[in-house]
């Protein structure tokens, strides 16, 4: 998922960092998390983590001189406001108050640091898998390359501490806007890799986190390590240019790797598209049925899989055949898939397709609700 949010909210953090007006500044950030939020949930959640590693690392800079009040108004505007608002909203249109609050995958859709070295499909890649060390394949949620001069940046960064430490923090100590961009790359990071919920003995610890657990797809929020690593590595470049005798000649050629790098990705490139002749249904599977007096289709055995695994994953193609036939007779499925769907609407439908022993819940439910309406007449 791409965060178009992020490049604006780094430009205005390098604006509280300027001592601009930092009131002025926290209203603009929560209102775009806000008005991301409102579009995505997951912008919502990168912009809050991305505003707290932030505060965090504006305090851990400059605790002898910032007071705590301004940081703790900062994080009530910038991560506090924009989540009640969300929540209101949420709550306001949220017809179903039993959605599942401990959805599947927070240990499967996180990251890893070749996420982040590597884009799988690149020189860099194959010579290393194939030359030094094999890479271990992963998810593609945990995939957030950072480019080959953010690679370059890190490799150079870590030959600089040890060769030469001490110059190194010393120098780190005076370029505060530099210390603070490898701060936001470790640290997100370090949250994209599910730390420390991932780590064997502390998986328990997520039971404890609130709404964070929805947010079951963390590897993304490493695309802030994307950017920080990216801010930090185009003027370190630029000065080195600078420096140089033959920039000119550097200044093409830096551009031209970047294009090289883009074509052989796109070359690589998977896109998984699928025909939508797969999904058409045949003649053999017409169904001698007026569809046209339905509103929905019950599948049966009934499935409600994804996010929850609240039955067995599609063994018979009974998914595939609720969406074949959904398609054709332009029925929508009460099945559910991949939706935090409430469980006792999943429930009720489940025990109209099972061996009845009793009358199933939701009959009732119609019932009562017709006797209403006529009641109303």
């Amino acid at each position: 998922m791409f965060y178009p949010i992020l490049l604006w909210l780094f430009l205005l953090w390098f604006d509280f960092f300027k001592n601009k007006n930092k009131l002025q500044i926290s209203f603009v950030i929560a209102a775009i998390i806000t008005a991301s939020g409102l579009i995505h949930m997951y912008f919502f959640i990168t912009g809050a983590i991305f505003a707290i590693l932030c505060l965090i690392g504006y305090y851990l800079l400059y605790f002898k001189e910032i007071k705590v009040l301004v940081l703790g108004k900062s994080l009530f505007i910038q991560v506090v406001i924009p989540f009640l608002i969300l929540t209101i909203c949420s709550s306001y249109f949220n017809h179903a108050f039993d959605r599942p609050n401990d959805p599947w995958g927070f240990f499967s859709f996180h990251s890893f640091w070749e996420g982040l070295l590597f884009s799988y499909k690149l020189p860099l890649f194959e010579f290393v898998n194939n030359n030094i060390m094999p890479v271990r394949s992963i998810d593609g949620e945990g995939k957030n390359y950072i480019g080959i001069f953010g690679v370059f940046i890190i490799l150079y960064g870590i030959y600089l501490l040890f060769s030469n430490y001490k110059n190194t923090v010393n120098s780190l100590k005076t370029q505060k806007l530099y210390a603070f961009l490898i701060y936001m790359f470790i640290s997100s990071a370090l949250v994209s890799f599910g730390y420390p919920f991932t780590i064997r003995g502390f998986e328990w610890l997520l039971d404890f986190t609130g709404p964070f657990k929805q947010f079951r797809s963390i590897g993304r929020v490493g695309w802030i390590s994307f950017y920080a690593i990216n801010f930090l590595a185009i003027p370190i470049i630029y000065q080195y240019i600078k420096k140089q005798e033959n920039n000119r000649l550097l200044y093409f050629i830096i551009p031209t790797i970047l294009f090289i790098e883009g074509i052989l990705f796109a070359k690589k490139a998977v896109l998984y598209q699928s025909p939508l002749e797969m999904y058409y249904c045949d003649d053999s599977n017409n169904i001698p049925v007026d569809f046209s007096k339905f509103q929905a289709t019950l599948p049966d055995p009934y499935f409600h899989i994804g996010s929850e695994c609240f039955s067995w994953w599609d063994q018979a193609e009974n998914v595939n055949q609720a969406f074949k036939i959904g398609y054709k007779y332009h029925l929508p499925t009460m099945g559910v898939n991949m939706s935090r769907t409430s469980f006792r609407q999943s429930k009720m439908l489940n025990e109209l397709i099972i061996q009845p022993y009793k009358i199933p819940e939701v009959v009732k439910i119609l019932k009562q609700k017709k006797w209403e309406t006529f009641i109303g007449r």
